[in-house]
């Protein structure tokens, strides 16, 4: 998780100030974690200047396959059940046909853009994990790279628009409808890469899973502080778990997921809603880690999820004084 804890930090550095983004920024206030943050910020940087340096990839990908295929917007998947006492894991998206004019080049393109550059860089850190994974050729590390850094700026971009607090729930579904085109798109142009049904459902939980990573990321301490690491089983349970309730939204309108939003008053009420649920669902989290967690486990899943509460809360109060998600 060290490459992730790279990303969280270029977030949460560069974007304090607008935390009605789509992702959670971490909350440690710990000084030692925030000169963990600046040394990890300072790598990063190098990756940058390391990648500035570089000449353009002349070898074709070799994953490309003949098929052309897209996925819905992760988030915007049937709700699944609330997870049992059983394994908690979000399925892969299902795919649909994307036209063949859509399918993405055979190379890598240069470039020496330091904004590209330094998206090129953050998509590394964040998917430092699956690269490995997927054991990706260096020219197919790249082209992967170029995909994901694609990905984020549409993300970032309909983020910035959906923060004019002037729009009307007409025009924000027009925007989210023309983002979800996109991200689209930018599935299957991934899918077509991998060309692996196996690799490609790895990749669609990751993306489900980004706010209950960030979260745990976030939340790490609380355990070790408590002398109960978690093993890497447990946090990929918890992490799923607590998606799969998140996702499982009851007629709540998820503060986490944009197109739920649309049209929603984020008013007192609807605070109350959303906290409300937060707390029927730590109890089944609870509940269900049962017999998978030891007792001091349990005291500190029953924390971290406090702690998200607070991360939460703090989210609709920014909400509902900047993105104008009131009707």
């Amino acid at each position: 998780m060290n490459k992730f804890t790279i990303f969280l930090g270029l977030i949460t550095l560069a974007s304090l100030g607008t935390s009605a983004s789509l992702w959670l920024a971490s909350d440690s206030t710990s000084s030692a974690r925030v000169a963990e943050l600046e040394t990890k910020l300072r790598e990063a940087e190098a990756t940058i200047a390391r990648l500035q340096k570089q000449r353009p990839s002349t070898s074709a990908s070799t994953k490309l396959s003949t098929a052309n295929t897209t996925v819905p917007l992760n988030d915007s998947l049937p709700s699944p059940a609330a997870p049992s006492s059983g394994d908690a894991s979000p399925s892969a998206p299902q795919a649909t046909t994307l036209p063949a004019a859509t399918a993405p080049a055979t190379t890598a393109p240069a470039t020496t853009d330091p904004r590209k550059l330094k998206s090129l860089a953050e998509a590394e850190a964040r998917y430092s994990d699956l690269i490995n994974q997927f054991q990706l050729q260096p020219d197919e590390k790249e082209f992967f790279k170029q995909l994901a850094a694609k990905r984020s700026e549409i993300r970032r971009q309909i983020t910035s628009k959906l923060q004019d607090p002037s729009l009307t729930p007409g025009q924000r579904q027009t925007l989210l409808a023309q983002a979800k085109a996109e991200l689209d798109q930018n599935d299957g142009e991934i899918r077509q890469f991998l060309n692996n049904d196996s690799d490609f459902s790895n990749f669609a939980v990751w993306e489900q899973t980004e706010i209950e990573r960030g979260q745990m990321e976030s939340g790490r301490a609380i355990f070790e502080n408590n002398g109960q690491n978690l093993s890497p089983d447990q946090e990929d349970w918890l992490v799923k778990a607590a998606y799969s309730l998140r996702h499982d939204t009851k007629g709540v309108a998820d503060p986490f997921h944009l197109e739920s939003l649309v049209g929603t008053r984020v008013d007192q009420a609807y605070v109350q809603n959303v906290l409300q649920k937060f707390d029927r669902d730590t109890q089944v989290l609870l509940q269900n880690a049962r017999g998978r967690f030891s007792v001091p486990q349990i005291d500190s899943i029953n924390a971290w999820r406090t702690q998200q509460r607070v991360q939460v809360e703090a989210r609709l109060w920014n909400m509902s004084r900047t993105t104008g998600t009131a009707q």
